[in-house]
């Protein structure tokens, strides 16, 4: 990626003054209906007897699993006659795809998913930076390592960055360098 940056601002691509930075879902090739509830097991069993990985262990504090207990009582107390029940990176991870996490935007149904973060040089749309993440972190916390890795990257051609734009479930946010 670097290489091909660099090409680009030699043939003139790239000013590197503003860097538009988003976020988005990519869904994963693996079901919802698939999940598996994660055990709760030492760290130093890792390994089933026959050699296999087993699940992975619960990585929620006791106190977490208890308020999660608590709101599925209350799901069901609400809407007895609805089967549903909230699904936590928390709780349960996917076999199929253990790396997947469970996605969910507000009004949008739940997903397995990664999270694909972008930055674009505005001058001629020209990607300057791309990452993959998991899926079960707010964009905003990929922001501030996107940006530092995005302006590495074009210092090392010679080209600074003034402005980046990103948004942030609402008005754009706007970091200005000087």
């Amino acid at each position: 990626m670097t290489h091909i940056v660099g090409l680009c601002i030699h043939k003139g691509l790239i000013s590197g003054h503003t860097q538009v930075i988003d976020s988005a879902y990519i869904k994963a090739n693996a079901s919802m209906s698939r999940l598996k509830r994660k055990t709760a097991i030492w760290p130093s069993e890792t390994t089933s007897s026959l050699g296999k990985p087993s699940p992975p262990r619960l990585t929620a504090s006791e106190e977490r699993i208890k308020h999660i207990h608590r709101f599925h009582g209350n799901i069901r107390k609400a809407a007895p006659n609805k089967a549903g029940q909230l699904l936590s990176n928390l709780t349960h991870y996917s076999p199929t795809d253990p790396d997947a996490r469970i996605a969910f935007k507000t009004g949008k149904p739940r997903q397995l998913a990664y999270m694909a973060s972008v930055s674009v040089d505005v001058s001629q749309h020209v990607i300057t930076h791309i990452q993959a993440n998991s899926a079960d972190r707010r964009d905003s916390r990929n922001l501030m390592p996107i940006v530092d890795t995005t302006r590495d990257r074009l210092t090392g051609f010679g080209v600074a960055i003034s402005n980046v734009v990103a948004d942030a479930a609402g008005p754009p946010v706007r970091i200005q360098f000087r």
